[in-house]
């Protein structure tokens, strides 16, 4: 796990105006680097895809966001690219900002986060304050539950409802939608908070034939899906922020802490949302057993809040949730949005007693209280709700059912790939974390508890193989070797004899190279194992490099390439690294004058978790028909088989097929305009935790 590209486009958290800045790491920085390791970010300034060769830029590094490990400037006249170096000793992000030339970018590589701890303990009576105060909201105050229906947004699918409900001092406002078909009932609840600020996500909602839709805001006035032509964002919301800065100082989400728990803004809202769970859920339409939860930034905060208190859920998922860690700072690092100890700050007496209440509304203390599976979305370039503030409260999670899902140089947002992984997790309960052989009958496995790699399953290819690929395949056991009950098959960066070297033979590629310049490994188990139709499953753990390039795949037993047929599982290429990639290769002489007839299919797939992150589930589910991808059981590539049709009837993906593990390195781009490997540390490791090949029972 060796290098982190940073597409400009789609992989950082990048402003532009003129200039553009891509970040990336000696390391995959979603969980890779251990304390006491050395960081190597590089990074290049461009302007219109040309580097930059004069003007400064601003450099700074820091830990999570608080202390200040290195500022300099950058004379891009006498380097650009330009490489910044740092560790950390401890726990934590390492935080990257770049700016200037009228553009900024923030990185981060990520250190043990899972060991990271929240600001401060939970009060010693933070139960006892929330059970009271729900006791007291119920006893006090009534529900004055308010459903009125909207003939306007209703449908013949759904009616659309404006619902309120009475707290302290206030009514929370939202919407509900219910599908009109009652035999279908129960349905599932899909219950939403909205993130802060103001505009259509604060005020409208859609509805459903499936589901009852329920969205909440958090303003003391109704949302409007009319909003921008009624002009409320100066007469609500400007106003309400105008109040609260002249009483307090400071907006909303901050407003009201240094005069007690309950005269904080959201204390109220919490209550009133709460209450108004009960309510949904008592409803006779409502299936129990699927109520959700969702919400992005202030409302992803809402998420740790609501589950909490609240034992209706049966799911969750927060993406890039604000409010935890409040009390951040008081470990040197930067606190959680909307750091409400730092903006209640005008006296030492108001940033006294907001010290004293802040924690009754740190999510990270309402973590420790879930009790439904959890997922949540971590932007590693968010300067808004830092990843150790999101880290803090994520760790204080206890169900066993919960996972986090890292954006590598995503800033405060959420990127619609991780919307829609962890929204398939969250209404169909798969995201991928594992995946059910349930009639299944298990044929072949590897699972690598040996002391040594199985020669009866396995055999080493050697040498230059294929593709010009600069590295040389041995069996040395630095290059393949089980540690652990994983096989890792690892490149280095080291000059080895080409015993084939033929000086006279200068058309041959694979004898006329004296030297290989790197050595690397690959597996196969061709004559040992093949298998035709079924399932097999890889557990796998990609690399991170510019140059790196490992695969899963497979080839018919029948035939040269490509007639032979070849199924690329996966093939990732260090320089997409969000990207796996599924191909088909197969020869058509018809349609294809390459040698061979060769003809390919496939697919890039963005994810939201990396594939260097950590180990993932690749699945290839093969029948007569059709073969299908997946990652961590999420569909990534189907293929037609009846496109491989050959004239004499037969076809390369109805025959057996043997399996080939490896890891190439690419020396440049396909252009040949960019060397990848100068931008490369080694050695890469690509690890394998198991193969296990199914046949239907």
């Amino acid at each position: 796990m060796k290098n982190t590209l940073v597409v400009v486009a789609a992989m950082s958290a990048l402003v532009s105006v003129a200039a553009e800045f891509s970040v990336f790491t000696d390391r995959g920085d979603a969980a890779g680097y251990k304390c006491g390791d050395k960081t190597v970010f590089t990074v290049s300034a461009t302007e219109k895809g040309k580097l930059i060769t004069n003007g400064t830029v601003s450099v700074r590094l820091d830990w999570c966001g608080g202390k200040k490990l290195l500022s300099r400037q950058i004379d891009l006249a006498k380097t650009n690219p330009f490489k910044v170096e740092g560790k950390l000793d401890e726990p934590g992000f390492l935080r990257l900002s770049v700016s200037g030339l009228g553009a900024n970018v923030c990185y981060s590589s990520a250190y043990e986060p899972l060991k990271l701890r929240k600001g401060s303990p939970s009060p010693d009576d933070f139960d006892s304050f929330w059970a009271n105060a729900r006791a007291k909201l119920a006893k006090e105050v009534p529900l004055d539950a308010q459903i009125v229906k909207v003939a306007e947004r209703s449908t013949k699918a759904f009616d659309f409802y404006r619902i309120s409900f009475a707290s302290f001092g206030r009514r929370v406002y939202g919407y509900m939608s219910v599908p009109t078909d009652k035999t279908r009932a129960p349905y599932p609840v899909n219950l939403e908070v909205s993130a802060a600020g103001f505009g259509g996500w604060t005020n409208d909602m859609a509805g459903r034939a499936d589901a009852i839709n329920v969205f909440f805001s958090v303003y003391p006035f109704e949302p409007n899906w009319k909003w921008k032509e009624l002009g409320l964002e100066k007469t609500t919301y400007k106003v309400m922020n105008d109040e609260y800065r002249g009483k307090y100082g400071c907006i909303y989400s901050q407003a009201g802490i240094s005069d007690g728990r309950e005269s904080y803004f959201f204390y109220p809202v919490i209550l009133g949302i709460d209450r108004a769970v009960d309510w949904i859920a008592a409803r006779p339409d409502v299936d129990r057993k699927r109520f959700f939860y969702k919400g992005t930034s202030q409302g992803g905060g809402f998420g740790f809040y609501l589950t909490g208190l609240n034992r209706n859920f049966t799911r969750a998922a927060m993406f890039v949730p604000a409010i935890t860690d409040t009390m951040g700072y008081l470990k040197g690092r930067q606190s959680g949005w909307p750091s409400i100890i730092e903006n209640n700050s005008r006296s030492p007496e108001q940033r006294a007693a907001a010290e004293k209440w802040a924690p009754y509304f740190d999510g990270a203390n309402f973590a420790s209280r879930i009790r439904c599976p959890v997922r949540v979305v971590v932007g590693l370039a968010d300067n808004t709700c830092p990843p150790a503030a999101v880290y803090s409260a994520y760790n204080e999670i206890k169900v066993q059912d919960k996972g986090i899902y890292h954006g590598v140089g995503m800033g405060h947002g959420c990127r619609a790939e991780l919307y829609n992984q962890v929204g398939n997790w969250l209404s169909r309960g798969n995201d991928g974390f594992s995946m059910d052989a349930k009639g299944l009958e298990l044929v072949w496995s590897e699972e690598f508890n040996g002391p040594e790699i199985d020669r009866t399953k396995w055999i080493y290819e050697k040498g230059f193989v294929r593709n010009k690929e600069p590295q040389w395949y041995g069996e040395a056991k630095k290059n393949a070797r089980i540690e652990n009950g994983v096989l890792i098959l690892e490149a280095h960066k080291e000059r080895v004899k080409n015993p084939k070297y033929d000086p006279a033979n200068t058309n041959n590629w694979i004898v006329s190279r004296e030297y290989a310049e790197y050595t690397s490994a690959a597996l196969e188990t061709r004559g040992k194992f093949s298998f035709k139709y079924g399932r097999m499953d890889v557990r796998a753990k990609m690399p991170w490099g510019r140059a790196v390039w490992p695969a899963i795949w497979t080839m018919g037993v029948e035939k040269g390439w490509p007639a032979c047929g070849e199924v690329d599982v996966v093939e990732y290429y260090g320089t997409a690294p969000g990207d796996p990639q599924g191909n088909f290769h197969w020869s058509d002489k018809q349609k294809s004058k390459k040698p061979g007839g060769h003809v390919s299919s496939g697919v890039y797939h963005c994810v939201g978790r990396v594939p260097s992150d950590g180990f993932h589930l690749y699945t290839m589910e093969w029948t007569p028909d059709k073969i299908v991808f997946r990652y961590d059981g999420e569909i990534y590539t189907e293929f037609d088989i009846a496109r491989a049709n050959q004239p004499d009837g037969s076809n390369p993906f109805r025959q057996p097929h043997y399996l080939l593990l490896n890891l190439a390195l690419m020396k440049g781009s396909w252009d040949g305009k960019y060397d990848y490997l100068k931008d490369t540390t080694f050695p890469q490791r690509f690890e394998v935790d198991y193969v296990r090949v199914y046949k239907t029972k």
